[in-house]
């Protein structure tokens, strides 16, 4: 975990020893500055993989307190001159010496009584709550003692006779004349779930090829899609990070003139608005997310020019990270796909498409549709 040679903290251009959430705000600041749709130099992917591996070591209770422990350490036994107080001069080695007893234990006489009183305490609390717990207990039993619980009443017993055959006849011919009275044709029928119907790659991609844009700013382009006839359209926060005005480009090279409606860039969304008079065909959000299910990836990586580019796979797993919802999947996810939509084998939206693990091949992750939803409702 600890290298020894660069500091997680400096990584990312946050105070040594600070919080959780300082070290999540801090990561959001620099991913966003050296993300690969900002900017795809091999410094800067470079920089990038440096800032995801100081966030998975720091972003976490358990291993950011063993990486502080180990720099702790390290700083500790690289220092061989006099220690000082918090704040104040080096101390004294003869001061140090006074305060031992003779025993060379290290501790002075007061810190050797205030030991001994603490011992003293936690005893008698110690015995006093066995005490506490033993006359609770006796007082328990002297109740059940006192006022056992009730007898419940005898209950008369039913007499049984044994049927006649005339009783038994009667009831055979009770059930035959039932039965006959039946119609034949009366069937049960048992109601099945009813599922959509899948559709094939081709299918998905002509549905939603009218809802998919291009997202183009200052800084580069990205990927969006319309989830509101009236001119809404999701994308990342990251893309938009820092800019005001956006052209979003149709599928078929119409131009909109786009503004930033709302942000939320704890969660990387971002919501656009335009404003045209062309009908809008806005993308439907799955209601439900199946682990192995196939997903289809939509969008404009890598600043290519023309048409959308479609990938496949499956949902590799669900996951949480800092409290949100993440779609994994293994189909392949290029700088430029940010904002676009991940699709169900329905052409429903499972999530939007955000970033992907650089050190690994088929990993890469899309906010999930049941997030989106929540936010949208807030941000719209």
């Amino acid at each position: 975990m600890y290298d020894g040679e660069r500091n997680y903290y400096d990584v990312l251009e946050a105070r040594r020893n600070c919080s959780i959430d300082e070290v999540r705000a801090a990561f959001r600041r620099m991913s966003l500055r050296y993300h690969p749709d900002r900017d795809s130099s091999p410094e800067a992917t470079a920089r990038y993989r440096e800032i995801l591996q100081a966030y998975t070591v720091l972003s976490r209770p358990e291993s950011k307190a063993r990486y502080d422990r180990a720099t702790a350490e390290r700083v500790s036994v690289a220092y061989d001159g006099p220690r000082a107080s918090w704040g104040g001069p080096p101390l004294d080695e003869d001061d140090d010496e006074a305060d031992e007893d003779a025993d060379g234990s290290g501790k002075g006489f007061w810190g050797v009584c205030l030991g001994c009183l603490e011992q003293i305490g936690v005893a008698i609390i110690v015995l006093f709550a066995i005490w506490l717990l033993f006359a609770l207990g006796a007082a328990a039993w002297d109740a059940i003692q006192a006022d056992p619980p009730p007898t419940p009443p005898a209950t008369a017993a039913i007499p049984w006779t044994d049927p006649t055959p005339e009783d038994v006849a009667s009831i055979i011919q009770q059930v035959e004349t039932a039965a006959a009275a039946v119609p034949a044709s009366v069937t049960a029928t048992v109601p099945t779930p009813t599922r959509a119907a899948s559709l094939s790659v081709v299918d998905i991609v002509d549905k939603a090829r009218p809802s998919v844009v291009r997202i183009i700013g200052e800084d580069g382009a990205a990927t969006g899609f319309v989830v509101d006839a009236e001119g809404y359209i999701l994308t990342n926060h990251h893309v938009i990070e820092g800019g005001e005005r956006f052209t979003a480009v149709m599928h078929d090279g119409a131009r909109l003139s786009a503004h930033v409606e709302s942000e939320d860039p704890a969660r990387d969304i971002a919501l656009l608005k335009v404003k045209t008079n062309r009908a809008l065909t806005p993308l439907a959000f799955a209601k439900s997310l199946r682990e192995g299910e196939d997903v289809v990836a939509l969008g404009y990586p890598v600043d290519l020019i023309g048409s959308m580019t479609v990938t496949r796979g499956i949902i590799s797993a669900i996951r949480r990270v800092n409290g949100i919802e993440l779609v994994q999947t293994d189909a392949a996810i290029n700088p430029g796909n940010s904002g676009g939509p991940l699709l169900n084998d329905r052409g429903e939206v499972v999530g939007m498409n955000t970033f992907v693990h650089l050190e690994a091949q088929g990993i890469g992750f899309a906010v999930s549709a049941s997030v989106l939803e929540a936010r949208l409702r807030v941000m719209r």
